[in-house]
Parts: C-alpha cells; sequence; structure tokens
C-alpha cells in the first residue's frame, strides 16, 4: 500500500507573488518544505505571455530546476476559463484549442511531464448539450496533438456541476479512450460546491495521476486556509491510500502577491505533511 509520505509534494506557484524571480520561486519553495513547483499559465497577462517565452525565458526556469534539483512536474494551464473549449462561439473554443497547444509545446522545452486543463464546456453561460458536444470534440483534438509530443493532459475536477468530480471526468476519459488524457483530481473544488463524498474519488481510480489540496468552504473555492474550512483532509488521504494513489500531491493557494503570505508556506506544507502522516499510521 501507498506511503502517502513518500509522494512529493508541490506548490501552486500562485502561492508565491509574481514579482519574485524564478530563482527566489524555487528557493521559496524548497525552504517552506515543497518539492516542486507547478507552473500557472492563466488568460490573462503577463502569465499568458509565457506561451511565447523565447529560449532565454525557458533556459532561466531550467536553470533553476539544476541549481535546486527541482523538477517541475506540472503546468496548470488555467486560460481556458477565458477560452472554454466548449463555447459554441468558434473563435473563443478555437483560441482554447490553440492555447492548450501552445501550452503542450512549453511543457515539452520546459521538461514538464502533464499540463493540466480546465474542464470547462463554458464559463459564466448555461451549458447545452452543444457546448458538452464541442467540448469532448476539442478534447479529441488536443489529446492527438499531445500525444505526438508524449505530454498528458490532465482533466482537473473543477468549481462547476459539468466536472466538478472524478466521476464526472470518467466519461470525458473514457469518451477520448487514450492514455494521454488522464484526471488532475482536487479536494476543495468538489466541497465548494456542495459535494462532500470522497469516494468520489474511486470513480476516478488509476487515471487520477495528481491531486490538488485546498480547502474550501460551500461557494468559495479559493483563499480559504487549511483547517478552517470544510475539507476533510484525513478522510480524503485515507480514501488515496486504500485505493493505492502514487501520484504527484500539490498544495494549491494563493498569495494573491502579497509577500507577507510566505511564511504561511511553511505552516502550509507541515498541515499536509502531518495529515498524510496520520492517515499512513491508520
Amino acid at each position: 500500500m501507498t506511503i502517502l509520505g513518500n509522494l512529493l509534494l508541490g506548490v501552486y506557484e500562485k502561492a508565491i507573488p509574481y514579482s519574485f524571480s524564478w530563482e527566489e520561486k524555487f528557493s521559496i519553495a524548497r525552504d517552506t518544505g515543497f518539492d516542486f513547483i507547478e507552473m500557472s499559465i492563466d488568460g490573462l497577462p503577463p502569465r499568458i505571455e509565457r506561451l511565447d517565452w523565447q529560449p532565454a525565458q525557458i533556459n532561466e526556469v531550467r536553470r533553476c530546476i539544476e541549481m535546486f534539483d527541482m523538477q517541475m512536474y506540472t503546468l496548470a494551464l488555467t486560460a481556458n476559463r477565458y477560452f472554454p473549449l466548449g463555447d459554441e462561439r468558434d473563435e473563443i473554443r478555437l483560441r482554447g484549442i490553440e492555447l492548450v497547444k501552445k501550452a503542450v509545446e512549453l511543457a515539452v522545452r520546459l521538461g514538464v511531464r502533464t499540463v493540466q486543463l480546465a474542464a470547462y464546456d463554458v464559463v459564466d453561460r448555461p451549458s447545452t448539450p452543444e457546448n458538452d458536444r464541442l467540448f469532448i470534440d476539442s478534447l479529441h483534438r488536443v489529446v492527438e496533438y499531445a500525444s505526438t509530443r508524449a505530454m498528458t493532459l490532465c482533466l482537473e475536477v473543477m468549481d462547476s456541476q459539468y466536472s466538478n468530480s472524478p466521476g464526472k471526468l470518467r466519461r470525458f476519459i473514457d469518451a477520448v479512450g487514450s492514455p494521454y488524457l488522464q484526471i488532475f483530481a482536487d479536494l476543495g473544488n468538489p466541497v465548494s460546491t456542495g459535494l462532500h463524498d470522497v469516494n468520489e474519488l474511486v470513480a476516478g481510480g488509476k487515471n487520477i495521476l495528481a491531486v490538488h489540496i485546498k480547502d474550501t468552504t460551500l461557494g468559495k473555492c479559493r483563499d480559504v486556509r487549511y483547517g478552517e474550512g470544510d475539507v476533510d483532509f484525513l478522510a480524503a488521504f485515507l480514501k488515496l491510500r486504500e485505493m493505492d494513489f502514487r501520484g504527484l500531491l500539490v498544495a494549491e493557494m494563493w498569495s494573491n502577491d502579497d509577500p507577507e503570505f510566505i511564511p504561511y508556506l511553511k505552516t502550509a506544507s507541515q498541515f499536509i505533511r502531518d495529515n498524510l502522516k496520520i492517515a499512513d499510521s491508520l
């Protein structure tokens, strides 16, 4: 059975202010108890501009990876919140597909193994069967592209009724039927939508490659400190251990670009590791 405490624990890049250099970010991640950084590419400048990075910018990150001996395993492409893959507007949907392809190319050049996708068919508008059809069609297209680069795409469990559990993502995994499409579970997003059943993780099974760890409350899917929300971390970790989960763990937090948030990172990593240790002991 898996020893959860032996799994790698990363930190979401947005837990550290954007203005910090990559060398500072790697140093902070290491010194606060994390094993790697998950890069963030959202839909707004300046982070979305990383998809057009020149070699010197890529080489700076690779230099830090070597300097700190900390691999960057995952890249979180949340830009599809702005350009969802099921949008009936061709210019929005096709832009979303283009962003995924560019993220794959960036990940290859950085040595990242997994690109995480936001599993939205549409955002801020009613979902229709046509949006669902278009979303699955777009998945086929981006997964086919990723497979030519041996890059794995992971659909993240989101704060949306469309995709708020591994069970709902299972439908897309089965529809595409490729080893290059897997699941990035999230412990907080289901709870923020009112779903508290950790047994939902079982539906993801061996297709869950990574797990976002964050605390949430109903209707609030971010900026809740660990232990102050409604997520039952111990129950979730026990379920992952029962499932013999052997993937990556990522602490998802937001500094909101406030340097005073940095000391909390040590508290957060210790909270998670303490709960992993308890789960391993039961």
